[in-house]
């Protein structure tokens, strides 16, 4: 059984660490006797070594309110060492700043500049330098979605499964386990999906009959994805019609190519050169991987294969949501082999 998250675009969540500024704090001993004006800089989530910064007072004239380069270096090399995904990741993606410095009296027009300098530079380098990170829970530092493995024994509630429903309890534990990244998508949630193999007793959203019962179909009608149960009444057709049949072979028509092989015909390609007929997979019988890269068709894993979801109505998987359907209809291969079907035998 393997979980996955189910994020529609990772690049809505990508962008710098957040940057939050706590406080500043007044420590009024901080410069002792010194005309030059003294900074320390904290990150309160990560607690590493502050940053110490240096305002000089010039042999004439006021202590400056810039920072120089010298501040400006010790700045960006701390943060460095923060902004990364490693770093930020256990701390929801946010840095936590705190400034410490003397505010002198009130109203100090020349202390409270130094304060803004400081805030400024930092809030600088984060949109300027800091690196892009892939913001959500559910997401790897690649922005891959979270995938992983669920023993059967440890999360199926039998006492709430029947022959309809497969209750699954979600561990919960961490912080990116499925259980706690499961809900509506949003920037701390998203959809779980679960794949698993079972010894059917049953009929899914639709299944074509074979040998004494072809030229039968039998669908579940699901009133809540029309879509769905549109492309599943297509798909069990296509298998009454021959179609994703790799030893069916039709005259004047070329024997289709399986994922392993080259096709030849570039018409029948989509995002690759591989053929696009499989079987196995985690699907039962013949399909069409249309719609998948060379990549995906060389996944053997079955979870891996399933989740890409082809474009061909012939795919061998297929959910019960409208929103995320990815079928566009039949490939050009397989309404070749439809249009070359004598469909008067089904009649």
């Amino acid at each position: 059984m393997e979980w996955w998250a189910e994020i529609v675009d990772p690049d809505v969540y990508k962008g710098p660490a957040d940057l939050l500024f706590e406080p500043d704090v007044d420590d009024p001993a901080i410069d002792g006797t010194s005309k030059d004006r003294h900074f320390h800089l904290a990150e309160l989530n990560q607690n590493p070594g502050r940053c110490d910064l240096l305002f000089k007072k010039p042999a004439l004239g006021h202590t400056a309110t810039e920072l120089d380069a010298s501040a400006k270096r010790n700045i960006r090399t701390w943060l460095t060492g923060l902004w990364g995904d490693a770093q930020v990741r256990p701390h929801g993606f946010a840095l936590k700043i705190r400034i410490t410095g003397s505010k002198g009296v009130a109203a100090d027009a020349r202390r409270a500049a130094r304060f803004l300098a400081i805030r400024n530079f930092i809030q600088l380098e984060m949109s300027s330098n800091a690196p892009e990170l892939y913001k959500h829970p559910g997401l790897n530092p690649d922005g891959t979605v979270k995938e992983g493995s669920l023993v059967v024994a440890d999360v199926v509630d039998m006492s709430r499964s029947h022959w309809r429903l497969l209750a699954v309890n979600l561990p919960a534990l961490n912080p990116d386990d499925p259980g706690r990244l499961a809900g509506p998508e949003d920037a701390q949630h998203c959809p779980i999906s679960v794949y698993y193999e079972f010894e059917p007793q049953s009929v899914g959203l639709g299944m074509a009959g074979q040998g004494a019962q072809t030229g039968e179909m039998v669908l579940d009608l699901d009133p809540a994805a029309p879509k769905c149960v549109a492309d599943t009444a297509l798909h069990e057709l296509g298998h009454q019609f021959g179609l994703s049949n790799i030893g069916h072979a039709l005259p004047g028509i070329p024997a289709p190519k399986s994922i392993v092989s080259n096709e030849t015909l570039a018409r029948y390609r989509d995002l690759g050169v591989k053929g696009n007929y499989y079987t196995g997979m985690g699907h039962s019988g013949g399909h069409c991987a249309w719609g998948l890269n060379d990549a995906d068709k060389a996944n053997a894993d079955p979870p891996g294969f399933t989740r890409r979801r082809g474009k061909c109505i012939m795919f061998g998987a297929m959910g019960r949501d409208d929103s995320r359907s990815t079928m566009t209809g039949f490939c050009p291969q397989c309404a070749d082999r439809a249009r070359a079907q004598d469909l008067n035998r089904l009649l």
